[in-house]
């Protein structure tokens, strides 16, 4: 469990754009927040683009500086994200100013890789508050090293903080199992309900 609070803040650097990002994107949901604590609000937009044959989707802020109108990716690009990993709202009880959360993965499936933060925007620059992102640490047990499987990551509001801000619940799951090894001729049979590669939808797949 990490909170908000105690995160290091970075400031990443972002070049603005006069115009939209090149190549063809569609806007899949829009938030309206005020980022940067100016009199009027920004756009969070959740896009994606038409790639072929899996398309990308990331996290924009629109924003408006001197009159024009202004870009800025605020998440990396991901396969699969919805609005409903997406959260638009003050997270660290800072007056007048929202932050994003993200959460999204390439892949799909269980130990594909995930991708979650929380950023910020000043008008000019991105926040980042908080990342999770590959190369994932690895866990030691009982002298076993443990690989990343998969990872469910929750805001939640704990009443034993005794804190209006937001703490991040971060659950890593492991990949555990062992060879298996036999001295006659075996055969064996696998199965997934679900493989991604390179194409849109699932597929099964059975290996002896």
């Amino acid at each position: 469990m990490r909170r908000l609070l105690a995160c290091s803040l970075a400031v990443l650097a972002v070049a603005l754009a006069a115009a939209a990002p090149a190549g063809a994107v569609t806007v899949v949901h829009t938030w309206h927040a005020n980022l940067d604590g100016d009199s009027h609000r920004e756009l969070v937009q959740l896009v994606k683009n038409a790639t072929s044959p899996i398309g990308h989707r990331w996290l924009r802020v629109v924003d408006r500086a001197g009159g024009t109108r202004v870009f800025a990716r605020i998440s990396p690009r991901v396969e699969f994200m919805t609005v409903s990993d997406v959260k638009v709202e003050d997270m660290n009880a800072r007056p007048s100013r929202d932050e994003v959360f993200y959460f999204g993965n390439i892949g799909g499936t269980a130990g594909s890789p995930t991708y979650a933060g929380i950023r910020g925007w000043n008008g000019q620059r991105v926040h980042r508050f908080w990342t999770y992102a590959p190369p994932y640490p690895k866990l030691r047990h009982n002298g076993h090293t443990y690989s990343y499987d998969s990872v469910t990551i929750k805001l939640t509001q704990l009443a034993s903080a005794h804190d209006p801000a937001l703490e991040i619940n971060l659950h890593q799951e492991e990949l555990t199992g062992s060879p298996i090894q036999s001295t006659k001729p075996i055969g064996m049979v696998g199965s997934s309900g679900c493989i991604n590669i390179d194409a849109c939808c699932c597929d099964g797949a059975v290996r002896p």
